[in-house]
């Protein structure tokens, strides 16, 4: 007996041994067909039932080869209570079958990952795990409800052509009891249709908060690939956010984001989309009404097919939206489309041309009804007069838009005071229903400053500078094969009073490499933006060896905003030099109580650029010209009622009055009698202070009493 057992004993061991060896050779990858070790729902589990290794899906029956539909077994996964905290693996080469939609409901820090990565061309054929959809048209592939503090990694999903949703996360259906929100989407790779066909109509790879206004908050998108199909209008959207208000906490970063007709959709929330990818996009990012303060920064969009666009704004947003730092292609639309609010733009945006070169398009715009504020310090980079132009006067009737940057601004300005108060500082007025905290333009109600339009109003229009500015814009179009040489060209502006604007080396100056030789086929056309005010312009060449310093003017008064250059380019140089030290359409505008200038601090007035002094005002009195004696007091005096002596024939008379106020340093002109002096001539000065003495002469025959009563006199000091 004991030999028996000792026997049974050995081969127990033997066949024990043997197992363990056997098992740890077996292959990470099972081939198709073969049963999985475990068929039946056991997950190996401590006792209190945490599990005590990761799961390996092929371990509850998933199918890695792409034969059976594994949708009951990915199920029964996260149906069990152990699935809270667990990490589900799939094996690299692991492609699934998904015949009806996976149910993730109710697990709390989970982690849903593939062992290989994903991201670009991480797909089965490079033997990343994929599921891929085999169900109804419609369905949705992976449907995520009530979760909360998971990750979901490495893995492709492909709709197959057929699915409408890759991922859904959302927090509705009976039975919750946890909460949605802080989820990772990391090195993901969705896609409408991974075998190259069109994808479902209404594909979208992944979407949050589509029922549920309740949470579902904190979710990450980051270092993913999404494509909805092969064309630019394939699907819905690469990523969608419902239209809740508690979407909040949303992260889309460093993803690529290709082929869809919107790449990120966001119907509500709050949202950070940076470093993102975007291209063959229809629009590259969707903003709908309610939303919360949004960033979208440091974005490449290659979005430059007909009719693509950057960013579409669907509503009148009332938070302030950044969008700054992107590299943006103009197509034949609008790259950035507004629709009212507070746009934040700090570091500005680069635009490039896109479709067609971007004929037809426009870089920024705004559709709606309601003005655009458009604020940062670089918020006017790459923006041009003729971009500011569209933008502004949009909409037409008023307010008008606003862009305020470093460089460029049309931004009303108040000066806050001690009580909360506010004092208009500047504004500028397009149009009768332009605004300024509740100020004006000109002949109006109450509410009206004096300014004009399209002036400087200052200090609620205590100052006004109205003229024309000179023309911006100048762009040379050449007609023809020859570009063999260089033209150089300016543009002024001219007000109805014949005064020019000044001729500046930027922004209205334009060079051609056009004809050497004009003719009807060989010219060149000047075009510029318009300049308010204005009521012709002038046209000169320079000369391309010195272009700021030789000009000719070729044209005068030219009642259009483009010119046609057809005749021989000049060759003389008849005005050297700065042709317009200063643009003299210009008038400065003071209104008010009165203008003071204190501690002695002069107002000088030149007839040239501060060399020339024609007059000077200050405290101490008023000079004219530079040399000239100071005057600081002007008055006039009236003498009591007085009788002059008689004026004997022939002589003159000197004859002191009372005369109350006057001193000797004032000097008198204007003596105005009380009646006609006849043949009787009369002058006079201050002979001692309160003194006037009037110098009567009598050039008659006879003597002449002159006319009593009372004089009055000028007294300049």
């Amino acid at each position: 007996m004991a030999r028996n057992a000792a026997v049974c004993a050995y081969c127990c061991l033997v066949v024990m041994l043997s197992f363990v060896h056997a098992k740890s050779q077996t292959p990470n990858q099972r081939s198709e067909g073969k049963a999985p070790l475990r068929t039946e729902n056991s997950i190996i589990s401590h006792p209190e039932g945490r599990t005590i290794e990761p799961m390996d899906v092929r371990d509850y029956g998933v199918d890695c080869g792409f034969v059976h539909d594994s949708s009951v077994a990915l199920n029964s996964i996260t149906a069990a209570r152990v699935a809270n905290g667990a990490a589900i693996n799939f094996p690299p080469n692991c492609h699934i079958k998904l015949g009806s939609s996976w149910i993730v409901k109710n697990l709390s820090g989970f982690t849903i990952r593939g062992i290989s990565g994903a991201g670009n061309n991480g797909y089965y054929g490079t033997n990343v795990p994929t599921i891929t959809w085999v169900g109804a048209p419609g369905g949705t592939m992976i449907d995520m409800e009530y979760v909360d503090g998971f990750e979901v990694n490495n893995i492709a999903i492909d709709g197959g052509g057929l699915a409408a949703v890759g991922i859904n996360v959302d927090k509705t259906g009976n039975g919750g009891i946890v909460n949605t929100t802080d989820g990772i989407f990391r090195r993901l790779y969705v896609h409408g249709n991974m075998a190259g066909g069109a994808s479902n109509a209404g594909w979208t790879g992944l979407q949050f908060s589509m029922i549920s206004r309740d949470n579902v908050e904190d979710m990450r998108i980051v270092d993913s690939t999404f494509y909805c199909g092969p064309s630019v209008t394939s699907g819905v959207a690469a990523i969608r956010m419902g239209p809740s208000f508690n979407d909040k906490g949303y992260i889309i970063r460093h993803n690529f984001i290709h082929n869809c007709a919107i790449g990120v959709w966001e119907q509500g929330g709050a949202v950070i989309i940076d470093e993102n990818e975007v291209g063959s996009n229809h629009v590259d990012f969707q903003i709908d009404f309610w939303t919360d303060p949004i960033k979208i920064s440091n974005n490449l969009s290659e979005s430059a097919e007909r009719g693509d666009s950057f960013l579409l704004m669907n509503g009148n947003v009332n938070h302030s939206v950044e969008i700054s730092a992107n590299n943006i292609p103009v197509n034949d639309t609008c790259a950035i489309s507004l629709f009212g609010g507070t746009f934040s733009v700090p570091s500005g945006n680069t635009f490039y041309s896109g479709f067609e070169r971007g004929f037809g398009g426009h870089k920024i715009c705004n559709r709606g009804n309601n003005p655009v504020r458009l604020l940062g310090a670089n918020a006017g980079f790459d923006l041009d007069g003729s971009d500011l132009a569209i933008f502004i006067n949009t909409p037409k009737e008023g307010p008008h838009s606003i862009v305020d940057s470093a460089g460029v601004s049309n931004a009303q300005r108040f000066l806050v005071t001690s009580t909360g108060s506010t004092f208009l500082e500047r504004a500028v007025f397009y149009g009768l229903n332009d605004n300024a905290g509740g100020l004006v333009a000109a002949n109006q109600a109450e509410n009206a400053t004096s300014c004009a339009l399209n002036s400087w109003c200052g200090m609620e229009g205590g100052y006004e500078v109205v003229g024309v500015n000179s023309p911006d814009g100048l762009t040379c179009s050449v007609t023809g094969n020859d570009t063999t040489t260089a033209h150089s060209y300016y543009v002024s502006a001219v007000d109805a009073a014949g005064n020019e604007t000044i001729l500046r080396n930027a922004g209205n100056s334009s060079t051609c490499h056009g004809p050497a030789k004009f003719d009807g086929d060989h010219y060149e056309t000047l075009s510029w933006l318009a300049s308010p005010n204005a009521a012709s312009y002038n046209v000169y060449a320079a000369n391309p060896r010195d272009p700021g310093n030789q000009v000719n003017r070729i044209a005068t008064g030219v009642a259009t905003t483009f010119y046609r250059v057809g005749a021989a380019y000049p060759t003389v140089w008849p005005i050297k030099g700065e042709k317009n030290p200063a643009n003299s359409t210009l008038r400065h505008i003071f209104r008010g109580r009165a203008v003071e200038l204190q501690f002695g601090t002069p107002l000088k007035g030149f007839s040239d650029k501060g060399s020339s002094q024609a007059f000077s005002l200050s405290s101490k009195g008023f000079q004219l010209g530079a040399s000239g004696s100071t005057l600081t007091q002007m008055t006039l005096y009236w003498t009591k009622s007085i009788t002059p002596e008689p004026v004997h024939a022939a002589s003159c008379s000197d004859q002191s009055f009372l005369l109350a106020g006057v001193t000797t340093e004032d000097r008198i002109s204007n003596i105005v009698p009380p009646a006609a002096l006849g043949n009787v001539s009369l002058n006079g000065y201050v002979s001692v202070a309160n003194t006037l003495l009037l110098h009567f002469c009598n050039p008659s025959g006879s003597s002449v009493t002159p006319p009593a009563g009372v004089y009055s006199v000028l007294a300049v000091h």
